[in-house]
């Protein structure tokens, strides 16, 4: 593998790539730079609306909360009757802005205590209470601010999201205030932050997003972790090194099984390390008794279009062997939750992470030669000059405003656990003073 410095000056060697793929390729970079975010990423303010927030929560629950939403049917446009009502109270209580007509007059004690008897009494000469395009919107916006696909339609997943207490939803704010107020030390003017509730990889260049794109995170077996490193190095055409837990408690069965396995998924083992040139024959191994953890050998799968790691990987050496990388199954970029790995972070268009990193370097001679790297079915190795930060964090709540606060699933069961640990402390004793 090539060691291939990111400067002006770099010299990649003779590649020969056709001219198709260099204009497939550059139009490829069009596209990514036309879907930058320029939405701003500012810690403290996001800290400080979080506060703000709290504390309308802090009322909400003196108020008495609101209550569990149990309609007789899937609700969605043209719905009407006392659910309808139930659930424009609701969304009123939580998000104020989000006001629909059939629940204005309403007052925020009968708000918290609707039920079909009681329905017909509020609804008094009013219209019916409709489910109509201007509620269809507000669902979608409360679906966007929990992570759910914006269809409008209270399902399932909605209605589960919508009957979690504003307890818990306070307990949720609470915590991820101190969270970030944790982030708030690193304060580098560039970095790449990975969200890994909210299955998003972001870069952000002096508070400005300079890109954000879908990631697919470890599914609760394998969670990906939270730290913070630096990206140093990235490979296009990037050979698979599988860890040992994966070579023996998955692969090693299969070729029991199927001899031919190995063969088939371009996979080889070398002897003495992963970059070993001697290779070992398979038909020498019994499988059948190989336990896991216990392999005198190393797996390699070679690049290629089916390798799991795609066309690039980006590399920050650290003790749990997490990286970014590609993938060759893209399709799970359309799902909302997207928790599927053994650990490491599947990146939506990772060429797009590359150009980023590079986009100092003078004419973006960098790009330009990853991008003649990429034609070919041969790993190359690039380093930056300067290593970026790398942030993998796990954040369940955020706002845009006091109003506006975005909540995500507690993936991996942290939460709970985290905020006992936070009561009692001075932080939380500072945080809920006031309130």
């Amino acid at each position: 593998m090539h060691k291939l410095p990111l400067m002006l000056t770099v010299a990649v060697g003779t590649l020969f790539t056709s001219l198709f793929q260099i204009e497939v390729f550059a139009s490829e970079r069009l596209s990514f730079s036309q879907r930058h975010s320029v939405e701003r990423f500012e810690t403290p303010k996001m800290k400080s609306t979080l506060v703000k927030a709290m504390a309308r929560y802090s009322d909400i629950i003196k108020n008495g909360g609101w209550q569990t939403l149990q309609p007789d049917e899937m609700l969605k446009l043209g719905s009407e009757g006392p659910d309808v009502l139930a659930l424009v109270a609701r969304l009123n209580l939580q998000y104020p802005n989000l006001a629909a007509a059939c629940g204005e007059g309403v007052s925020l004690t009968e708000k918290t205590n609707i039920n079909k008897t009681s329905f017909f009494a509020l609804q008094g000469e009013r219209p019916p209470c409709l489910f109509d395009k201007a509620l269809q919107r507000n669902v979608e916006t409360f679906q966007k601010l929990h992570g759910l696909s914006t269809d409008g339609v209270v399902g399932p997943l909605t209605l589960s999201e919508l009957n979690v207490s504003a307890t818990e939803r306070f307990k949720q704010i609470a915590l991820n205030i101190q969270r970030l107020a944790n982030f708030e030390e690193f304060g580098f003017e560039k970095f790449v932050l990975v969200n890994i509730p909210e299955f998003v990889l972001r870069v952000v260049d002096a508070q400005e997003v300079r890109l954000e794109k879908k990631v697919v995170v470890g599914k609760p077996a394998w969670s990906t972790p939270s730290f913070t490193d630096y990206i140093e190095t990235f490979v296009v055409n990037p050979d698979w090194r599988i860890p040992l837990s994966i070579a023996t408690q998955e692969i090693a069965p299969k070729v029991a099984n199927n001899p031919n396995y190995l063969h088939e998924q371009n996979i080889v083992i070398r002897k003495n390390s992963y970059e070993d040139e001697e290779i070992v024959d398979p038909a020498t191994i019994n499988w059948g008794a190989i336990k896991p953890y216990q392999f005198a050998h190393f797996m390699v799968r070679l690049p290629g279009e089916e390798n799991p790691l795609g066309e690039v990987k980006f590399l920050f050496p650290n003790k749990h062997a997490v990286y970014v990388h590609d993938t060759p199954a893209e399709q799970w970029f359309d799902v909302d939750h997207r928790a599927a790995s053994h650990g490491c972070i599947r990146l939506e268009e990772p060429f797009s992470l590359a150009e980023v990193l590079t986009s100092e370097l003078p004419d973006s001679l960098g790009f330009a030669d990853i991008q003649k790297a990429r034609a070919l079915n041969e790993a190359r190795e690039f380093t930056l000059e300067q290593p970026v930060p790398v942030h993998l964090v796990y954040w369940t709540s955020w706002a845009e405003d006091e109003y506006l606060v975005h909540f995500r699933k507690d993936l991996y069961e942290k939460d709970a656990k985290e905020y006992q640990a936070l009561v009692g402390t001075a932080d939380y004793s500072t945080q809920t003073t006031a309130l």
